[in-house]
């Protein structure tokens, strides 16, 4: 019974790790790449939970990631903020938790992390 509750622990522990990779490799429930698929020009793009409330605001250049993207849960707390630039995650990226709490913030670029930054269940970085 012991071994299951470590093996749930750690499962948990490793989650937020596995949606920091899913930011970068653009799928999951973090994934924002085609929202600016088939647009020209400089654009704000946004998409909606059926309920209504905000998913996603990306700003976009000629179809590509270009500037701030924002994602949200359905209940309209911040899930991830990322900066982008042509189409590549470039400056800081931070992940956090379904209730708003910041998880993690990385820096990035040109597309390759740079420094990752971990936070407590407190909001503290993690030294």
């Amino acid at each position: 019974m012991k071994k299951i509750f470590l093996v749930m622990f750690l499962m948990i522990l490793t989650l937020p790790y596995a949606f920091a990779d899913d930011l970068e490799a653009g799928k999951g429930d973090l994934a924002v790449t085609n929202i600016c698929q088939g647009t020209t020009g400089e654009t704000v793009q946004k998409t909606f939970y059926p309920n209504g409330s905000l998913d996603v605001k990306a700003y976009c250049k000629d179809g590509q990631l270009n500037g701030v993207v924002k994602k949200y849960t359905a209940a309209g707390k911040i899930r991830m903020k990322a900066d982008y630039l042509n189409g590549q995650l470039h400056g800081t990226a931070k992940l956090h938790d379904i209730n708003g709490n910041i998880l993690f913030s990385d820096e990035y670029a040109n597309g390759a992390r740079t420094k990752r930054s971990g936070y407590d269940a407190k909001g503290e970085l993690i030294p």
